[in-house]
């Protein structure tokens, strides 16, 4: 698969944007980006986006840039995994956004 650096940016930037103390769910930023995107519950064209997603989360936990927490289910809440953005995360969406001049 290859690297695609839009889907990296909307990754980082919803990570970001988020106000959770953990983080957003992986379910979150599947449904995030898929909406923005036009292909939520659209079957085909959303299993592949997905695929993308986890592909790129697991590229941007392994280069550092977002670590990733995954909580046991309980009596409460389901088995989940959450992203948030490490420094150098951080690092990354500045320069990004100072490339395409975004704010």
């Amino acid at each position: 698969m290859k690297r695609d650096m839009k889907l990296v940016f909307e990754i980082l930037v919803f990570i970001e944007t988020c106000v959770t103390d953990i983080g957003p769910a992986y379910y979150e930023i599947a449904q995030e980006i898929g909406t923005k995107r036009g292909v939520w519950d659209s079957g085909d064209a959303e299993e592949a986006l997905l695929e993308e997603i986890v592909y790129h989360l697991d590229m941007l936990v392994g280069g550092g840039k977002i670590s990733k927490y995954e909580r046991e289910p309980d009596a409460e809440q389901t088995d989940e995994t959450f992203y948030q953005l490490t420094w150098d995360g951080h690092d990354l969406l500045d320069s990004m956004r100072q490339v395409v001049n975004i704010r």
